[in-house]
């Protein structure tokens, strides 16, 4: 069934109890299937393989390809990010139809990069590959499920998964943070506004990916017992899937916060400067 046919989309949770219900009804879904349709590839899908294919490509011919890597997904995850805040708000089919690509491209890209980070880098071009650490795994993988978990339900959480895309925009900072600390370029002036701009970014997100949470609990809040039918019925999963997004953003955070305050604050037991004794006149 056309899930986005016959009805407005929420762009936001202060919908009545009413207009959600009745919004849940009229989207139609395919939450009771055992293979839901949602979950099976479409052609929003050929960006994210373009991409792998282009960074395999790129990385083969590179004498870094760590930072051919990133440099792709840097610019594939930007406009993603981009696009997410053009169509988080706004209303009809059209705007549905374009919600439902981009969850699935998010959903697509990170699966790939799980195989690319996992498996293919380190056979494509053993110098400079880089594997993903534990923290950014667990991040993939809670992405990819709580993904696929907005993308099956439908319409009504689309909305949520643009938000939590929105947060893409920052992933420049990181990479930089790469590249000046193996240049050697991380102090002065190019420390002090990385590390103004990373908390500041981080802290956005950690707040803005938690409100995505707190958001569908106040959707599943709304909408009557017998109406929580399918992946629905286990709703505190999916808002384990989308609270794992953002406690990485706010152990990233911490790392962050750790970092500047061990930069600003003095060591303890540092042995201090040695005064010169004065000269007698």
């Amino acid at each position: 069934k056309n899930v986005s046919s016959t009805h407005q989309s929420p762009s936001s949770t202060s919908l009545g109890r009413e207009d959600i219900v009745g919004y849940y009804r009229s989207a139609g879904s395919d939450m009771d299937a055992v293979i839901p349709a949602a979950l099976i590839p479409t052609k929003a899908s050929l960006g994210p393989l373009l991409c792998i294919v282009s960074k395999s490509f790129v990385c083969w011919c590179s004498d870094d390809s760590e930072f051919a890597a990133l440099g792709i997904d840097l610019g594939f995850l930007v406009f993603l990010g981009a696009i997410a805040m053009l169509y988080v708000s706004g209303d009809g089919p059209a705007v549905d139809m374009v919600r439902e690509h981009i969850v699935e491209i998010i959903m697509v890209h990170l699966l790939l990069e799980c195989i690319f980070y996992g498996f293919l880098h380190k056979r494509i071009n053993r110098k400079g590959a880089m594997p993903m650490s534990a923290d950014m795994w667990f991040h993939h993988i809670g992405s990819i499920l709580a993904a696929g978990y907005c993308k099956v339900v439908g319409p009504m959480l689309w909305v949520e998964a643009m938000r939590l895309s929105m947060t893409e925009i920052t992933i420049a900072l990181p990479v930089a943070f790469k590249h000046a600390r193996r240049a050697n370029k991380l102090k002065g002036w190019r420390s002090v506004a990385m590390g103004f701009l990373m908390l500041v970014a981080f802290t956005w997100r950690a707040y803005w990916s938690w409100t995505v949470v707190f958001n569908f609990l106040a959707i599943v809040e709304k909408l009557p017992k017998e109406e929580l039918t399918g992946l629905m019925e286990y709703y505190p999963l999916g808002a384990m899937m989308l609270a794992s997004v953002a406690s990485c953003n706010c152990f990233w955070l911490y790392k962050i916060l750790s970092s500047v305050l061990k930069m600003a604050l003095p060591k303890k037991g540092a042995p201090k400067k040695a005064t010169p004794p004065e000269k007698k006149e």
